[in-house]
């Protein structure tokens, strides 16, 4: 998934706006997520009030999970307007373009927002998440999602919003690198 392209000639900066777009993914399917939901996420969507309130940024919900549907209500009725995302996976990349920060609590979302350059902030539920983000190298932007540290998140958003060109830079430089080696090796296999 990390060497997803968009489907359409996509460019970042077409979708830019004086405001940032930020996705969020909340993983909602087991006994683990949801337990988090009823311990967090009111304190999570305060959190989310407090970036906006900095950075004026606007939220888009991406829905991986057909539950997860419920979690963009019950932000919404906490009083903060999201928009949701609610495609296949096809056009998951071309979404996630559009995004100028991604905090998902679902590896997969992760991935897809990294394939798409777009940084983000994980939410760490088992060290799957780790793994990947030091792959990356950006094991700073991999938060522990039980506890959480709501205002680490805060300031590690506020971080990538104010360097987020250098940020992507960065994600695409090192996916060049890994999308090489892994062609080396699928070289080296057929040889």
């Amino acid at each position: 998934a990390l060497f997803l392209d968009t489907r359409s000639p996509v460019h970042p900066e077409d979708f830019r706006s004086a405001k940032p777009r930020i996705g969020i993914n909340i993983p909602f399917h087991g006994y683990e997520p949801t337990e988090w939901i009823k311990k967090y996420l009111e304190e999570f969507v305060a959190t989310l009030k407090k970036l906006q309130q900095a950075t004026a940024c606007e939220f888009t919900y991406f829905v991986h999970y057909d539950s997860e549907v419920l979690i963009a209500a019950l932000i919404k009725d906490q009083g903060l307007a999201i928009a949701l995302v609610n495609t296949n996976a096809a056009q998951l990349p071309d979404e996630y373009a559009k995004m100028d920060l991604h905090i998902g609590g679902m590896l997969h979302s992760c991935i897809i927002a990294t394939a798409a350059g777009t940084p983000c902030i994980g939410l760490a539920y088992d060290e799957k998440h780790f793994g990947f983000f030091e792959l990356m190298e950006r094991g700073e932007y991999c938060l522990r999602a039980n506890p959480i540290n709501f205002d680490v998140l805060l300031q590690k958003s506020l971080e990538i919003l104010q360097n987020a060109t250098r940020e992507q830079f960065k994600i695409n430089a090192r996916r060049r690198e890994l999308m090489a080696k892994f062609l080396q090796t699928l070289n080296s296999i057929a040889a």
